[in-house]
């Protein structure tokens, strides 16, 4: 007949499973809630204009929502067909002072960002769409940027933009790792 003592280890060995069990199936939980955005690392080209650009990590990336565009042709664009792609969102407008310094810049480096496979998407929201943004880039030798715009506040909204310029990264899974708001330290 098995004694007092038998019967407390018993227990107690069966207490310290239990709480080994919780303690694993915790870990595991946490796991499997952890966005697919922490699970996926962006590139290392990317990760290098996020700090170029002083761009801080997003805390929690959240996936970007289906906002609709237009390019010059007035043909909309949705975000979602840029998925698969690491994307770089600049949303400006002609009117703005620090965006007028930044267009230049970022019409230097497209060549440069496409070669490591990161979509420069300019996307004014100037009232005026397409003519406005092409005597813009006209006036400031801009031969590289696509013409993007947003011409109501779909798009402001959907993205959450207040002021810009403001500089969104998208990993290849369609999360956003990071804003900037404001100009960019550095340029003049």
């Amino acid at each position: 007949m098995p004694t007092k003592n038998y019967y407390q280890i018993i227990t107690g060995a069966k207490w310290i499973i239990i709480i080994v069990i919780v303690f694993i199936g915790a870990l595991y939980l946490q796991e499997s809630s952890t966005p697919q955005a922490f699970k996926t690392h962006s590139s290392e080209a990317l990760q290098r204009w996020m700090i170029k650009f002083s761009i801080a990590k997003a805390e929690t990336p959240k996936r970007i929502p289906n906002a609709i565009f237009y390019n010059q042709d007035g043909k909309s664009i949705s975000l979602t067909k840029y998925q698969g792609k690491e994307i770089m969102i600049v949303v400006w407008a002609t009117w703005c002072g620090p965006c007028r310094e930044e267009m230049p810049y970022l019409n230097t480096i497209m060549p440069e960002l496409a070669l490591q496979g990161i979509e420069l998407l300019p996307i004014s929201v100037d009232t005026g769409g397409a003519a406005d943004i092409k005597k813009f880039y006209n006036s400031l030798d801009i031969e590289r940027l696509p013409i993007l715009f947003d011409s109501g506040i779909d798009l402001l909204e959907a993205l959450e933009i207040g002021p810009i310029p403001t500089i969104i990264i998208v990993n290849d899974k369609g999360y956003e790792l990071g804003r900037r708001i404001g100009k960019v330290p550095g340029f003049n």
